[in-house]
């Protein structure tokens, strides 16, 4: 399937913005493939966040169950 990567960094900066951002997250399997690699999941707080250029948080959304016309709105405003 698709390896999609997200959100990286070092663990203290992850752990430091999802602080910063009241984000659960933790990782909730983990695989060996055949090849040797490993590979995991991560579950986390279903939270979507509108950010300006200075980090500052200007909206916080219920991640996958908001409307997609008011997050649109709200950044059409911030524009």
């Amino acid at each position: 399937g698709p390896s999609w990567r997200l959100f990286t960094g070092d663990s203290t900066t992850v752990a430091s913005l999802m602080d910063r951002f009241d984000i659960n997250y933790e990782v909730s399997r983990r695989d060996t493939l055949e090849s040797g690699t490993i590979t995991y999941s991560m579950s986390h707080t279903d939270k979507a966040l509108l950010i300006d250029a200075d980090g500052r948080v200007l909206e916080s959304y219920g991640g996958s169950a908001s409307p997609a016309e008011q997050i649109a709105g709200d950044i059409r405003d911030v524009l």
